[in-house]
């Protein structure tokens, strides 16, 4: 049985930070066996629901903006 192990979500963003694109790296075990060194990639644009990301995104920006004390609890 093959099953895919995700490793890195990486997307690219807008200038107003909104999703562009995207691609996920991920390897393959088949049958409880992985080769460490293959690592597979696959453009996710097309295959994602934006809003889902654009939710995980302004939840990032959020914690970012609190991490550098740019705005508090209060302001949220």
């Amino acid at each position: 049985m093959k099953e895919i192990i995700p490793l890195k979500l990486i997307i690219d963003l807008n200038e107003d930070g909104s999703f562009r694109d995207g691609i996920l790296q991920y390897q393959i075990k088949d049958n409880g066996s992985m080769e460490k060194r293959r690592f597979y990639t696959i453009g996710i644009k097309n295959g994602i629901k934006i809003p889902d990301i654009q939710s995980i995104l302004d939840d990032s920006k959020i914690h970012a903006a609190k991490a550098e004390k740019i705005i508090t609890e209060e302001e949220l």
